[in-house]
């Protein structure tokens, strides 16, 4: 076996078993046992998936077309647009020819252009197509360093200011839902069925697929989203007098929200954002996380406490002052 320096500053390794020559290019200088961990993976690969023979851009689209039933639509609609992103050359490498420096090279092309938070969720699609087709396959990249995420909390006076505008109209129980934590996909996907007494099963979402068909997907019950929300009576009977299945294009949604802020010169902000409102309201007067975390069906508490947190970051500089204002 033998490792040397090439003008780039990578190293190459290059070993010879029984009669065939394998090669393989990183960018730092091996150990022994490192060099030889790298080659004895090339041997599985070409042994183990020599009939894997591909370009990425196949292997990419066989992996979602295996995994379709069992990935939301949505996480397919985001591998697709992830897999268009890619550049021709990276798309085009046979599968088996792929190395570390080929990543990092795409990697950093496109860091260049495209967010951080982007290109890691790119490099979590390709790494696993490489475990597919070439399990022994050592998945190292180099990404971006991570941009804190800078979250827009909507007021309780803005959120009032909204729901009294449209208050009425088909616009009121579906934003008011958003306000208590449900997502636009459940909103959407709501039917007459899903209300109990005063209980309100969440139990699927309305989603779109590659294709642009909008689809209903039914969550698991063993789903943190599959969860039930209770309301007071009062809100009950807005429901049923107002009707709270929205049967129009999602995306309508959006729209009246946007028309409201202008109108009522708010701040624009995200149908999302109402959840982001819920999480850091609910955690002000004092609800337990778990119950927060229930009802607005996260699976972890990190988003959602780095919601509040930002939320309360003004509380905090207001406090700093006040004590500063004792002493000086």
């Amino acid at each position: 076996m033998t490792i040397e320096k090439l003008p780039s500053g990578n190293y190459r390794i290059k070993k010879m078993i029984k009669g065939k020559t394998y090669r393989a290019t990183i960018d730092h200088k091996p150990t022994k046992r490192e060099a030889e961990e790298v080659i004895q993976e090339l041997v599985a690969d070409s042994t183990t998936h020599s009939t894997h023979n591909m370009t990425f851009q196949k292997a990419a689209e066989d992996y979602m077309h295996m995994k379709s039933n069992i990935l939301s639509p949505s996480t397919i609609v985001g591998y697709d647009k992830m897999l268009r992103q890619l550049s021709e050359d990276f798309k085009q490498t046979m599968i088996n020819d792929i190395d570390q420096i080929i990543i990092q090279s795409e990697i950093n092309r496109l860091a260049g252009s495209l967010s951080p938070k982007s290109v890691s969720n790119i490099s979590g699609f390709i790494s696993p197509v490489l475990k597919m087709y070439r399990p022994n396959f050592t998945y190292m990249v180099t990404l971006p360093p991570k941009v804190p995420v800078e979250y827009y909390i909507p007021t309780k006076a803005e959120v009032d200011a909204i729901l009294d505008y449209v208050r009425g109209t088909e616009y009121y129980i579906p934003l008011t839902l958003a306000m208590f934590a449900m997502r636009r996909s459940e909103v959407c996907a709501l039917e007459p069925g899903d209300l109990e007494g005063n209980t309100l099963h969440i139990t699927k979402a309305k989603v779109q697929t590659v294709d642009k068909t909008w689809i209903i997907k039914h969550y698991n019950k063993t789903s943190d989203s599959h969860r039930d929300i209770t309301f007071k009576d009062e809100f009950v009977a807005e429901m049923l007098q107002y009707g709270f299945c929205f049967t129009k294009h999602p995306e309508r949604l959006y729209d009246r929200l946007t028309q409201v802020q202008d109108k009522l010169g708010i701040k624009h902000f995200r149908l999302h954002d109402l959840r982001h409102f819920y999480a850091s309201y609910a955690h002000a007067i004092g609800i337990p996380d778990k119950y927060i975390l229930k009802q607005g069906g996260w699976k972890t508490d990190y988003v959602m406490k780095n919601v509040y947190q930002h939320a309360f970051q003004k509380e905090y500089e207001e406090a700093a002052i006040k004590f500063a204002d004792c002493f000086f």
